[in-house]
């Protein structure tokens, strides 16, 4: 692998230094997002699509390094979705007066206590 210093506009990055993309702070920004923290599928819609600027949302990463198992986790993902909802009606557990909060960790978020869905059997 080659090294050597980068320039970035203003900033050089030395040689050998890691970098982090902070890809929960752009996932959240009102910069780029109308209402960044409520959920709204419909914002990557096939006619929303062209309004997304593709190196703020990065669920895999960029660029020639992106994860090369996003097809499969996209796949995966979908397939245990359908058969949750195949086998099981879900429905907001009314009891937890609190709000949905959830703890930032250094490359995933949590639900802080939990979330609260009632999971019940279809026959």
């Amino acid at each position: 692998m080659v090294q050597s210093r980068v320039k970035y506009g203003n900033v050089t990055i030395p040689e050998g230094i890691q970098i982090q993309v902070p890809v929960y702070h752009l996932h959240h920004s009102s910069e780029y997002w109308d209402n960044p923290e409520k959920f709204d599928p419909t914002r990557f819609s096939p006619e929303n699509r062209s309004s997304i600027n593709p190196m703020v949302y990065q669920a895999f990463g960029q660029g020639p390094r992106n994860c090369i198992g996003i097809r499969f986790a996209q796949m995966e993902a979908k397939l245990a979705l359908a058969k949750l909802l195949y086998w099981f009606e879900l429905t907001l557990d009314e009891s937890p007066e609190e709000k949905l909060s959830v703890q930032i960790n250094q490359h995933t978020l949590t639900p802080e206590k939990g979330v609260f869905v009632k999971a019940i059997p279809r026959r």
